[in-house]
């Protein structure tokens, strides 16, 4: 699992990654080294195209500064308050909730000598 119940973080062996990241839990290995997680496939490709999963991952990521969590609860409710923060959301004709904001991912600035963040997706 990646989550206990208690809303603790699963911890694992250290991998260390390019730039100074250190993955230490099973949340982290999903969103940063998912192609070798235990967990891989969790999400499907839909799924990783929505703009909360890119939140989640951003709040993740940190740096190798960034002092990480054991608890799920505070990436969870900081995921939702940067959500909250973007995305505008209104009920339609039919009384569905959807979401009236647009979100872009932007890559590049036009070249390929600036690539604003260092993961290719």
């Amino acid at each position: 699992g990646v989550v206990r119940e208690t809303g603790s973080i699963c911890k694992m062996m250290d991998q260390f990654l390019p730039g100074g990241v250190t993955i230490s839990d099973q949340l982290r290995a999903l969103f940063m080294n998912e192609e070798e997680s235990e967990q891989a496939g969790l999400f499907t490709e839909d799924e990783k195209d929505e703009f909360l999963y890119h939140v989640m991952w951003r709040l993740l990521a940190g740096g190798a500064m960034c002092q990480y969590e054991d608890d799920f609860t505070l990436y969870k409710n900081a995921v939702r308050g940067v959500y909250k923060d973007f995305v505008s959301v209104t009920r339609n004709s039919e009384g569905q909730i959807q979401a009236v904001s647009d979100v872009y991912h932007v890559q590049s600035l036009g070249s390929d000598q600036c690539q604003l963040f260092g993961r290719p997706d």
